[in-house]
């Protein structure tokens, strides 16, 4: 029983010596220099959002997608 602590112990600091890749490599330059997205208004986001109304016409395009996608998956 004394070993388990040890065990998991050791494992804990193996771990923290792993290598993790280079994140600063992975992204382009031209991607550094890009400017940050615009922000938009929150209020107009959520009236057009209320605007939406599911309907079962919705409903039924959604249940054939997943019918369809189901199939697919099942190939």
């Amino acid at each position: 029983m004394r070993i388990l602590p040890a065990l998991v112990l050791s494992a804990a600091l193996l771990a923290g010596c792993s290598n993790f890749p280079e994140l600063d490599d992975a992204v382009s330059p031209t991607a550094r220099k890009a400017g940050y997205p615009a922000l938009l208004p929150i209020d107009p986001l959520i009236a057009g959002a209320k605007e939406v109304q599911v309907t079962k016409e919705t409903v039924l395009t959604l249940q054939s997608r997943i019918a369809r996608l189901n199939a697919r998956a099942a190939r």
